[in-house]
């Protein structure tokens, strides 16, 4: 009985992530790794040019 235990464990397992994951894409583009991954990406380019426009501000004045 410990086989079939297991494989229907599995097969509950994956059909909860399928449904998530279905659920998750219909309102956002990406999955949430890929959503992380993208924005630590971006994280220091959108500091560099927050401190750019600091800089341009100071130059201005």
């Amino acid at each position: 009985m410990r086989p079939a235990w297991v494989v229907a464990a599995w097969a509950g397992i994956c059909a909860l992530f399928m449904t998530l994951s279905t659920l998750w894409l219909r309102r956002f583009e990406r999955g949430p790794l890929e959503l992380i991954w993208h924005r630590a990406y971006l994280a220091p380019q959108t500091h560099r040019m927050t401190d750019d426009k600091i800089v341009d501000r100071l130059i201005k004045r």
